[in-house]
């Protein structure tokens, strides 16, 4: 998700120097190629044709599969407020090594997690487990969909740039398969674990015992644009893109002025899915989140964007587990 964020954020300041640098033409000739340099066609696209009845190719864009739907817990503890200071779960001895996130206190093995602290540190130690000792072997695909372009103001214009930013996206169907054996350095670095010291950004946590394994179900804080430095909270439980990957991309465009501070990503409505059994292996596991990718203003050449954006969903599977 990260790469095709900032590929995306390129594509949009890119439309708009191509209106800049033609806005006394009556035709845009935009050339553009796919990762294998071969060339997409578009055609012409007139600056003047945000009323033309004729439309820009689009793309159909199916989101094959949403987050796991919310089932309905037996305790949902409501999240704090008091900076992470729940009341810690007990442990009851176990003698199993694997530690679980910071912060967090395994839930009892021998009682089924009840409380957020319990359910998050249940979580914790499954997922923690595979990242940090590559104790399973998995499958993951990650897909995106595009629901909103708003960028040119020229409903034509828009539409070519979508349809080129949606070639960096793949629905459930099309996504890369990706295949991470148990015992190696993928099934590490692949995995998706939790580093979270402060509960209270957790705004949920459900289980539901399903068939003799839990369905959990945990719901994040939004967030608006991660910066290193240990300080994002969704960071330390997904994949998001943070400030420093936005900077880097922005600071290389000389044409763009006035940007700083202006421009954001912002992720709502983060939800982690995944069905594990009581002894702690998972079965499946769904990361969802909203993307809205904010130009609040900025200027590139002679044209001034003002409160533009382009939202997407992004979902990050996990299957296949063996372990």
């Amino acid at each position: 998700m990260k790469k095709n964020i900032v590929r995306v954020l390129s594509l949009l300041l890119v439309a708009a120097m191509l209106i800049a640098c033609t806005a006394c033409t009556q035709t845009i000739l935009v050339r553009f190629v796919d990762k294998d340099g071969n060339d997409i066609s578009f055609g012409a696209v007139s600056p003047n044709a945000g009323t033309d009845s004729t439309t820009a190719p689009t793309q159909q864009v199916t989101d094959a599969t949403t987050a796991a739907p919310e089932t309905t817990s037996a305790v949902d503890t409501p999240s704090t407020t008091n900076g992470g200071a729940d009341t810690p779960s007990t442990t009851n001895g176990g003698t199993d090594a694997t530690t679980a996130a910071p912060g967090t206190t395994a839930a009892p093995t021998n009682t089924v997690p009840s409380t957020k602290d319990e359910i998050c540190a249940f979580y914790a130690k499954a997922v923690n487990d595979i990242k940090n000792n590559a104790s399973a072997g998995y499958t993951k695909k990650e897909f995106q969909t595009i629901t909103t372009f708003n960028i040119t103001g020229n409903g034509m214009v828009d539409g070519v740039i979508k349809n080129i930013a949606g070639n960096y996206f793949k629905d459930e169907a099309t996504a890369e398969t990706q295949t991470a054996a148990k015992g190696s350095d993928d099934s590490k670095s692949k995995m998706l674990g939790w580093n979270l010291s402060d509960n209270s950004k957790v705004t949920s946590a459900t289980l539901t015992q399903n068939g003799g394994n839990y369905d959990i179900t945990i719901k994040m804080a939004d967030e608006d644009t991660p910066h290193k430095g240990g300080g994002s909270h969704l960071d330390s439980v997904g994949s998001v893109l943070l400030w420093e990957d936005i900077e880097k991309e922005l600071v290389g465009i000389s044409q763009l002025k006035e940007w700083e501070g202006n421009i954001h990503v912002v992720y709502t409505n983060y939800t982690i899915t995944a069905t594990i059994t009581p002894d702690g292996k998972l079965v499946n596991m769904t990361h969802h989140t909203d993307v809205d990718i904010q130009i609040g203003h900025a200027k590139i050449l002679i044209i001034t964007l003002e409160g533009k954006n382009v939202a997407m969903e992004n979902t990050v599977r996990f299957t296949d587990f063996a372990y």
